[in-house]
């Protein structure tokens, strides 16, 4: 991975950034509750979807909130948790933990989270996968 991952990466960040009004919406549904629990996959460094998450925290804003990020361990882990920190500083009931493994494997218990992210990490596909859609959410199913 690149030392400036995010700098090398910005039309990433700009697909994200414009993914807000599809993460409000799915949000939205989401029912009220107490305690939230989200998941960056594929995170990288952090720095491109940091904005897009202070955002969903900020609208989640006095609820307890679980954050993962997710990346490979030969990521920059470092920089992704002086990102995920600065993060941290700004929400007092946010908890951050990083999860250093491939998004293929599980990366959190069965039916835990509530809202997930999972921007560019299709350069690591070998083939396109089926898509398949329910109202807002969309999945992707590797062959």
């Amino acid at each position: 991975m690149l030392k400036n991952y995010s700098l090398e990466t910005l039309g990433a960040k700009s697909c994200i950034d414009n993914s807000w009004p599809l993460m409000v919406n799915a949000l939205d549904s989401i029912p009220k509750k107490k305690f939230y629990s989200t998941m960056d996959y594929g995170a990288a460094d952090g720095g491109t979807s940091m904005e897009l998450w202070g955002r969903v925290f900020q609208k989640l804003e006095g609820k307890s909130i679980y954050h993962i990020a997710n990346d490979l361990p030969s990521g920059d882990l470092p920089m992704l948790s002086e990102n995920l920190n600065q993060l941290r500083s700004k929400f007092e009931n946010l908890v951050v933990f990083i999860q250093p493994s491939s998004f293929y494997m599980h990366v959190a218990p069965q039916a835990s989270l509530n809202i997930g992210l999972a921007a560019t990490t299709m350069h690591w596909l070998s083939k396109i996968p089926e898509v398949q859609h329910f109202g807002q959410f969309h999945t992707a199913i590797a062959p």
